[in-house]
Order: structure tokens, then sequence, then C-alpha cells
């Protein structure tokens, strides 16, 4: 029973604490406000069943049985089911709750069956202490898994590989340590409860200094060399199992001994009670603690540091004997001389991990603004990029230019809304666009101002006039109509729910874009999606959540793609998903152009591009971009093939294209010759299929042919003019031989 009972906790606990994602409206990012409230309500109600049926939990195992089958429920959720999005809890808590009266019944019968006298209630002073210690826990533990989630890919998962190892570590510890506590009196045992929180600030003292060690990377690099494994190993199970045990095994091993110890139910309750209140406030204090202003605003090793401390004299208030003043003032000491400064947390599979130069915590991760491509400064969460610099500058002007395609501006002053971080390249293209104003808004609005002055320093006239508003302001000025269009960009390696916004009264183009290189295929979305492709690099996918139609290449996203479950993610490099993620889009996509109509030519075009993605191959990171991508002659015959079928529409031409430039910089000479011309022919020579042409004749030194490709081009692109030029160098050079 208590086996049965542990994993429904365990199922009840995932569904409603670790779900992936968030509102898109609040950015793509997690909403730790929500997530951690929910997990502090299900802990609540795993403490309150303890506490209704103690003498389930009073035999010499204890907790142990409940314990493992809590690991088992984790395992289950979190490791042998698709990696998914908006993981519901399902049928877990309506069974829960059913079988809580049958446990409380079969408690109820102990108790009257057993001869013993009933155990004395303990009183609000012996709870309190025990609470204020669950409190310091809940704080410390949360505080202390926050910088080892934010050095990994935001995955769930490494999430739930993280949980697993510190739940099974914990019940290693239960059964070893429960073994050698021994049972002991009631009044004892309680004595000794009180005394392990005071131990929890050396505890916690200890956590605090492996997990700093952790957040540099040479620190990192040493840690994880004395097992065999390398930084790029970051999101593997031997690397995610070695990080947790060094930042949070001495607490495993201390919830292990408090599990054992507070045997009574009341105690029960009043730890895990302490535990769900640290956990749920903790997003709180972050956000009180960090401070725009600040140089480096990491507040995790703050938290940490009042959680061990709740913890440290927590007992000593209760029983003031010397053991426990000693074990208090030793673990606050040990707490004030470990405390990392306020440094900010760097991605563990960098391989040249560049400091920013400006950092501010926010509960959904380290907003930052670091160096970007050939100087650019550029603007982070997570060290995951914010704003187009740094090679995606493509893509992001493209999301841009698509959102607003055919968009009928009819106010004297077009306004929109940016949900994200503006920056210079953004700025000059929503004025491009026709855009007068535009606001900006997100979960980090309060440090916007500063960010835009690091980012228009060196050209401030580009800054579109617009407010910067918080997230509840700018709703309320979307619902009174004050945009003609709304744009969400979308950020790599992030997944978001989409939301649903019927409460609006205008026609406002809201306009949300999802990175196909996450776990986007597992969204539930609407019957029409846009494609918008980087030529074969990154793929973005769009959603329109409001505004009117318009005429559009659309694609219809077939059903809910099961992507691989998480042990086979965790077996490889995350650096080879976002690939795979972006073959599953695809491929949902070419199911619906499937079930749409007899022809599928463009199907047959997504699939063959899904195929390509798949065969991609981790390279040498010196190697370009275009270098290291992989594709053989068969995979372009198959891709041609779907072109000259009818495969047609932007996003195929944008591949297309995009694809040329990879097979140009390759210097594929026979690929781009027979197969790209005809494509270029029969679409009335577009211009960078004829700059292929052209770059191609060149290798071949054919000097009349690239200049044939060149003829009618004009001199808009500076790559039309380079070509030009070194053709009439060869040709000059042929004649004269």
């Amino acid at each position: 029973m208590l086996f049965l009972l542990g994993f429904l906790s365990a199922w009840l606990l995932w569904g409603l604490g670790w779900s992936e994602g968030g509102h898109l409206f609040e950015l793509p990012a997690d909403n730790p406000l929500r997530t951690h409230t929910m997990l502090a309500g299900a802990l609540a109600i795993t403490g309150f069943a303890m506490a209704v049926v103690p003498r389930l939990f009073a035999g010499p195992r204890g907790v142990l049985p409940w314990l493992l089958g809590a690991l088992f429920g984790l395992v289950a959720c979190g490791l042998l089911q698709p990696i998914s999005v908006g993981n519901g809890s399902g049928p877990g808590p309506w069974v829960l709750l059913a079988i809580l009266p049958l446990l409380i019944s079969k408690g109820r019968g102990q108790a009257l069956e057993s001869e013993d006298p009933p155990a004395p209630l303990l009183t609000l002073g012996t709870c309190l202490p025990v609470a204020l210690g669950g409190l310091g826990l809940g704080l410390l533990l949360t505080a202390i898994a926050t910088p080892i989630t934010r050095m990994l890919p935001a995955d769930g998962a490494d999430n739930a590989l993280m949980v697993v190892t510190f739940v099974g570590l914990t019940a290693l510890s239960l059964w070893l340590l429960g073994a050698w506590l021994g049972r002991q009196e009631e009044e004892q045992e309680t004595s000794r409860l009180l005394f392990c929180l005071c131990l929890g600030g050396l505890v916690g003292a200890l956590s605090l200094r492996s997990t700093a060690s952790l957040t540099r990377p040479s620190g990192l690099r040493e840690v994880v060399g004395l097992v065999g494994l390398d930084v790029s190993d970051a999101g593997t199970w031997g690397f995610d199992i070695l990080i947790t045990l060094v930042a949070l095994g001495p607490l495993a091993l201390l919830l292990g001994c408090l599990l054992h110890l507070a045997r009574r139910g009341r105690l029960f309750l009043a730890l895990f009670t302490g535990a769900a209140v640290g956990v749920a406030i903790e997003p709180l204090l972050t956000q009180a603690i960090a401070h725009p202003d600040a140089s480096f605003a990491s507040t995790w090793p703050t938290i940490a540091v009042i959680g061990g401390v709740c913890m440290a004299f927590a007992g000593a208030v209760r029983q003031p004997q010397n053991l426990t003043i000693m074990a208090a003032t030793f673990g606050g000491l040990a707490l004030w001389w470990f405390a990392p400064g306020p440094a900010p947390v760097l991605k563990a599979w960098t391989r040249f991990a560049s400091q920013p130069e400006w950092v501010v915590e926010y509960s959904a991760g380290e907003v930052a603004v670091t160096d970007g491509h050939e100087g650019s400064p550029r603007v982070t969460l997570d060290q995951r990029p914010l704003t187009g610099a740094g090679g995606r500058e493509a893509i992001d002007a493209l999301l841009m230019a698509r959102s607003a395609q055919g968009l009928v501006m009819d106010r004297e002053t077009p306004c929109a809304l940016l949900v994200g971080q503006l920056d210079l390249p953004r700025s000059l293209g929503l004025i491009q666009l026709g855009f007068q104003r535009t606001d900006r808004t997100a979960f980090f609005s309060a440090a916007m101002p500063r960010l835009e002055e690091e980012l228009f320093h060196h050209a401030p006239v580009g800054r579109i006039p617009g407010d910067v508003l918080a997230p509840g302001a700018a709703w309320k000025r979307l619902q009174e109509g004050a945009y003609d269009l709304v744009v969400v960009p979308a950020i790599p390696e992030r997944t978001a729910a989409l939301p649903l916004l019927l409460d609006l009264e205008s026609d406002t183009r809201v306009m949300a874009w999802l990175d196909a290189g996450a776990a986007s295929a597992r969204i539930q979305m609407p019957e029409q999606v846009l494609l918008v492709a980087d030529g074969v690099f990154d793929l973005a996918v769009g959603v329109q959540l409001w505004g009117a139609d318009r005429e559009e290449d659309w694609f219809t996203p077939g059903p809910v793609t099961q992507n691989p479950i998480a042990l086979q993610r965790l077996a490889q490099r995350p650096s080879t998903w976002p690939d795979l993620y972006r073959a599953l889009m695809l491929e949902r996509c070419a199911l619906g152009e499937e079930d749409s109509d007899g022809a599928h030519p463009r199907a047959d075009f997504l699939r063959s591009l899904a195929a390509i993605l798949r065969s991609q191959e981790p390279s040498s990171p010196f190697e370009s971009r275009a270098e290291a991508f992989e594709i053989s002659k068969d995979q372009l015959i198959h891709l041609a093939s779907a072109v000259h079928a009818g495969a047609s529409g932007r996003f195929v031409e944008e591949t297309m294209f995009g694809l040329a430039r990879v097979l140009v910089e390759k210097r594929r000479i026979e690929a781009i010759q027979t197969l790209l011309a005809p494509i270029s022919q029969a679409w009335g020579k577009p211009l960078e299929l004829e700059l292929a042409l052209a770059a191609a004749d060149m290798e071949s030194l054919d000097a009349e042919s690239a200049l044939e490709h060149l003829e009618g081009l004009g001199d808009a692109d500076p790559r039309i003019s380079s070509l030009r030029e070194a053709a009439r160098v060869l040709q000059g050079a042929a004649n004269k031989h």
C-alpha cells in the first residue's frame, strides 16, 4: 500500500511540478512561480496523506516503501515516456484521492487493533521548528538546483534525471542511515530530528561550495575529468548524474535522515509543509533580491544561505543544548564563509565561455549582455539568445517580415508590440516595415532600459520610439486595441505552450513563433501554421493567435508527433537533437499535407528535407555551418525531384536558396549545375540560384557562362559585383592566352 501511495504521489508531483514550457505571451520561458506553487501544493497533499495515516509509516522500514514507490513513479513519468510539453498528471491525482479513504480506514484499523497506547500528539512548539527547518530545506534545494538546471539543455529529460538521481540517493540514505540510527524513543527521535536540522547549515555549506565550483568552466572541467568525461558531454546521463551527486548529494543524505526521524504524522506534515512553502516562495525571493542596476545579480547563493540558516537555527531555538547550539553556530559560519559571490552561471557545453558584461537574474533565468558576432552585443537568457545577433540575424529578420506580411495599418501612427528584447536589427526592420512606434514587454521589462542602453550605445538614432511596459500594462493596451501587430520571436531551445486569446476585441494580429529545434512537435497547434527557414539551418514555426485571415503559404500540421523517450535523448549529446526535433516537425507537417489532398509534392519535399536533417552528424567546432552540413547526392536528387513534381511556395524557395548557398561554400559544382540549373530555369532565374550557378561556373573556369547568369541582375547585392569582376578578370586572362 505504501509503495502504491508513493508511486501515485510521484505521478502527482511530476504532472504538477515539472511541466515543460510556459505561457507564450510571457516569453518562451518557464514560469517558475506557477510551477513552484503547484509543486508546493503537491508536496503539502503528500504530507497530509502521511499525517492522516501515521500507523502505516511506523514500522521498521518507515517511509522507505513510499520513497521507493515515488522513485519508480518518477522514472516512469520522467524517463520512460516521450519528451513532451506540458505533461499533465493524468488520472494520478484522482486515483490518489480515491485511495486516501482506504488508507485512512486501514490506518485507523491498525490503531484500534494495536495494543500499544496511542502516541501523544505533538505540540505546536515541537512542530514549528521542524516546519522552519523544512522551509530552509525547500529554499536550499531549489536554490542549489537552479544553477545546475541552467547549465544543462532546456529539456525535461535532464530535469527528470536530476530528480530521479536525487530521490534515489535519498532512498539509499534512508535505507542505510535508517538502519544505523535504529528505532529510538519518541522523545529521542524528536531530539535527533532537531539536531539533524541544525546540521543542515554545514551540509548546505558543503553543497553550496560544490555547486559554486561547477558553475565555473575550470571547476566543471576538473570535476567531470575525474570520471573521464568532458564538458561536451553535458546533457548526457553520465554528466547529469555526476553533477547532481556533487551538488545535491549531501542534501539527499540529510533528507534521508530527516525522513527516518520524522516518524509521527504531525512531524511529516510539518516537514513537508515547510518544504512546500520554501519551494513556493523561492521565485518570490529571487524577484525581491534581484536588482537590474547590479552588475552581476546572481541570487541563488543568497537564497541558499537563507535556507541553510533557517535549518541551522531551527532546532537550536527549540532545544538550546550544547550540541545544537554548536551545530547551528558552525553551520551559520560555514555558510557565510563558503558562500560564493555573485557570478553568472556559464553554459557547460560552450567551448570558449564568454564572460557576460552584465547579468540580472530573474526567477525564469539569467538575462545577460554578452559580446556577440563581430563585436555586436546580444542579450541572452541562460546563454540562449534573446536577440538576433550572433548568427541568427537572417531568420530573425524573416520572422519580423513574415509577421507583418499583408498587414493593413489603418491608424495614423502604426504601432507594434514586441514580446522580447529590442535590438538594432529588429528596430531597423520594424521601421522598414512601416511602424512608427514599438512597445516592448517581457518578464524582464524592469531591466530593458539598461539593456537597450547597452545595445544602442553606438547607434542611438536607430532605436524606434516606444515604451517599455510591464506584462500587465502591455496586456491592457493589447485589449484596448492599441497595436496593429504583436510579435513574439522564437528563442532557441525553448518550447512554450500556446495561449488562447479569446477576449480580444480588436483586429490586432498576434503572431507567435516557436523554435523547431526544441520539442515543438509535441505542441497542440491550430489548423494552419507557417514554416520559415534560414536555408537548411534554422527553422521556426509561426502561429497566428489572433487577427484577420490573410493569404499566406500555410501548412497543415498533422497529429502530435511522438518524440523519442527521455532515455534516448540522454544517451546522446544535446548538440545532435535540434536537427532531429526539426525533422519531427517537418514530418508532422508532411503528414498534414498528405491528409489534405491527393497530390503530395510538398509532403515529399518536407520528408526529403527531414531525412537530410536526420542524417546530420556532429562535426568539428572549427568548421562553418555550411562545411558541417552533410548532404549526399541521393538526398539532393530526392529533394530536386519533389520540386520538379510541383512542390512550391515560399518555404520551398527559402530552403532551396539556402541549400544553394551551402553547395557553393562546399564547392559542389556538379550538384549545382545538374540539379539547380533546371530549377532556376523553371522558377524564372531567381537571384540566389543564378548566383550559385555563376559561382559554380567560376569554379569550372567558365567565365562566359558565369557572366550569362549574372546578366541583368544589377549591382544591388555585393556578391553580384564581386562575381562579375572576377569573371571579367578570368575572361581577360583567357583571351590573352
